[in-house]
């Protein structure tokens, strides 16, 4: 299962498979806590970022 994370400040985005994950760091360090809901706006500039980082990586094989 392909996995990859995005971090700013104490904001972490994660996503494994095809789930995703905001956690903050700073309250929740042991990423128990899913705030992507709570957040979306962070969670959706965070995702962003690593939609954008993904896409530029060479192919999985």
């Amino acid at each position: 299962m392909l996995q990859g994370a995005v971090r700013s400040g104490d904001w972490k985005y994660v996503k494994i498979g095809e789930q995703e994950f905001l956690f903050n760091l700073a309250t929740d360090d042991k990423e128990e806590i899913d705030l992507q809901v709570e957040h979306i706006d962070t969670f959706k500039l965070l995702r962003a970022g690593y939609q954008k980082w993904d896409a530029e990586l060479e192919p999985y094989l």
